[in-house]
């Protein structure tokens, strides 16, 4: 496979930057003589390749250096598929697919742990993916490790998918966390919830060489708040209004001021989300919407508008615990918070 362009460490690069005694799979023998990265050729699938390959575009796109091959620690008996190292951060990357999450071999790869971070990517291409079995699978890893899901699709292309809490993809680690900061503000009988992120997603300084299609930092904001509150619909078993399952024209519908909404029993509005800018106008003349998604818009001026309108103080307590769940840690007043929940609960009388 050729890595020809893309940002490739070596192994001896790999152990200077890291300060780790790394073993290539290369220099490690089976019981049979053969080495593992011999093994893992001749036996891997074209699905587990074109999953590895994709997550090493996406780890090059967004400022890491990859040794692309098999690797573990001296001493360590397991490997990982692939190294990422950026500004002082070591991430093992395994790749796994939905076959292959179970507990024995994901408690083997938590090994490496002790020496950096640990990121799986998880690849389907088939309905099995969406089983209870897996999703709940999946999310308890999502609980102790850094989660990417690939996409494979030969009809529209792979692409690689980075959950809410995937440190990886933030200018932090996972032991920092994820900051957000919650503010509250009444209207009406109305809760809006304003949810700003204080720990962003990283920016590729000018000279880093982009091999993977990134999308504007708003856009992936929008995706994060919008698995918040597909979340938040499913534990409340309230349904989304959708006019569509593309997430191209769901985002659109974040972006009215209607927001996408949540329905009750009485099929009237509950809950909605919407993103917002609160920054200079930027919108350019001819485009369809207020904050043109081909921006990238500042980080600082970019929130994510929880509107609570039937739920009750549970609703809210609800939506926190959602946050807290996947890894983000919420700042806020608590004094500001006891007002919100007080006027939540005179709004459920």
């Amino acid at each position: 496979m050729s890595y020809s362009g893309y940002p490739i460490m070596t192994i001896t690069e790999a152990k200077t930057q890291t300060g780790l005694d790394l073993v290539p799979a290369r220099e490690v023998n089976s019981d049979l003589g053969q080495t593992y990265h011999n093994m893992e050729e001749e036996s891997e699938s074209k699905s587990h390749a074109s999953a590895r390959m994709e997550g090493i575009k996406y780890f090059c796109s967004i400022g890491y250096q990859v040794f692309p091959e098999g690797v573990g620690v001296k001493g360590t008996y397991t490997l990982a598929d692939f190294l990422a190292v950026r500004a002082n951060r070591t991430v093992f990357v395994e790749v796994l697919s939905d076959t292959n999450i179970i507990e024995e071999t994901l408690q083997r790869k938590s090994q490496l742990q002790k020496y950096g971070e640990l990121c799986f990517i998880f690849f389907s291409g088939t309905r099995r993916s969406d089983e209870d079995r897996l999703l709940n699978a999946k999310r308890k890893v999502e609980s102790w490790a850094d989660v990417l899901y690939c996409r494979l699709d030969g009809y529209t292309s792979n692409h690689i998918q980075h959950t809410y809490n995937a440190t990886v993809a933030f200018d932090t680690t996972r032991e920092q966390g994820i900051r957000v900061a919650l503010s509250f503000e009444k209207a009406g009988r109305k809760l809006t919830v304003s949810v700003k992120f204080l720990t962003h997603l990283y920016r590729n300084p000018l000279n880093t060489l982009i091999s993977y299609w990134v999308l504007p930092t708003s856009y992936c904001y929008e995706e994060i708040f919008l698995a918040l509150f597909e979340q938040f619909s499913h534990s409340t078993q309230l349904p989304i209004k959708r006019r569509s399952h593309k997430k191209d024209v769901i985002i659109r519908s974040m972006r009215r001021k209607s927001g996408l909404q949540l329905l009750g029993a009485d099929g009237r509005v509950a809950a909605r989300m919407r993103s917002e800018y609160r920054g200079d106008d930027v919108e350019k003349p001819g485009q369809w919407t207020y904050h043109p998604s081909s921006t990238d818009l500042p980080p600082d001026e970019f929130y994510g508008v929880f509107t609570l309108e039937k739920t009750g103080p549970e609703g809210l307590h609800l939506l926190m615990q959602i946050m807290k769940e996947y890894g983000i840690t919420v700042e806020y007043d608590s004094n500001s918070l006891e007002s919100a929940l007080a006027f939540l609960k005179k709004q459920a009388g």
